[in-house]
């Protein structure tokens, strides 16, 4: 009966084999987002402009995909309906996903091209803050973590997740002692 009320409303069921391996996809975007992004505010480089693309589509995909994926209400029942699910996923990650996928360096770039009078060291100082935007990104690891915690070794991962979870932290500090010095 749920298969059949995926199929009308062209629904992705939560738990379906394609919603695991796009889970599994997003996480190692997020991952380098998380790694890559941190380096380029810090360091005002770009090191791979193409992927920042990539990442960009990758999220606006996961927007949509989000607001066709069911979910399992209060009582563990699966909702079809698209008005529950648009409601749920608005009021829940959508408004951080729609922040995360916003396309800020492609705004200011557009922007850059609208005010010609800037000099470089306004243009440069400009672009950190805009990059800092992005940093909105790095919300979905609260929900790749809770994903990865569905996982058969769930104890050995909450070990691994800390292990990460410091060399992350300590990264994003390097990176964050570098900006401000």
């Amino acid at each position: 009966q749920e298969h059949v009320a995926m199929r009308k409303f062209h629904l992705v069921h939560p738990k379906s084999i394609f919603r695991g391996n796009w889970d599994a996809i997003l996480i190692l975007f997020v991952f380098f987002t998380a790694v890559v992004l941190p380096i380029e505010i810090s360091f005002k480089v770009v090191f791979f402009p193409l992927s920042n693309t990539l990442v960009d589509i990758v999220f606006y995909f996961d927007v949509l995909l989000n607001l066709f994926t069911s979910f399992y209400d209060e009582n563990r029942k699966l909702s079809t309906s698209k008005r529950q699910i648009a409601y749920n996923y608005c009021f829940g990650y959508g408004f951080w996903d729609l922040l995360a996928a916003f396309p800020f360096d492609h705004v200011y770039t557009l922007y850059t091209m609208a005010n010609p009078d800037n000099s470089e060291a306004q243009t440069a100082a400009e672009l950190q803050y805009f990059a800092i935007l992005k940093m909105t990104r790095l919300f979905r690891i609260g929900r790749v973590l809770k994903f990865l915690e569905n996982f058969e070794f769930a104890s050995l991962w909450r070990i691994i997740r800390l292990l990460l979870s410091f060399l992350l932290v300590s990264h994003w500090f390097g990176c964050g002692l570098y900006f401000t010095s």
